[in-house]
């Protein structure tokens, strides 16, 4: 359960044309796993799947924001990050900066 001021994203696909989280206190993004076990006479079996895939997504052509913060700390575990408008402002002024457009 969420505290104020806080984003669990567990299990959760946030996205959108622009997105900007500002999390007063945590911000947590988390896959989720299932997995079982068994028992056949003396062999046993138990496995871990990735369930959901959670993570932030900024969608679109037009794309143009992707902004995380969080006044205590930000956790990604096993979360997808992705831009779909092309490379973001600091990508393109490394770019330019070694002289790749």
């Amino acid at each position: 359960m969420c505290q104020p001021g806080e984003i669990d994203g567990s299990g959760a696909l946030i996205s959108g044309d622009s997105l900007k989280l500002d999390a007063g206190r945590n911000l947590a993004v988390a896959s989720t796993t299932v997995g079982g076990s068994s028992q056949d006479g003396p062999s046993s079996h138990s496995y871990t799947d990735l369930d959901r895939v959670a993570g932030l997504y900024v969608t679109g052509s037009g794309a143009t924001v992707l902004q995380a913060t969080a006044g205590q700390g930000i956790q990604l575990t096993a979360a997808q990050v992705a831009h779909a408008g092309g490379p973001c402002r600091r990508c393109r002024q490394h770019h330019a900066a070694a002289g790749r457009g």
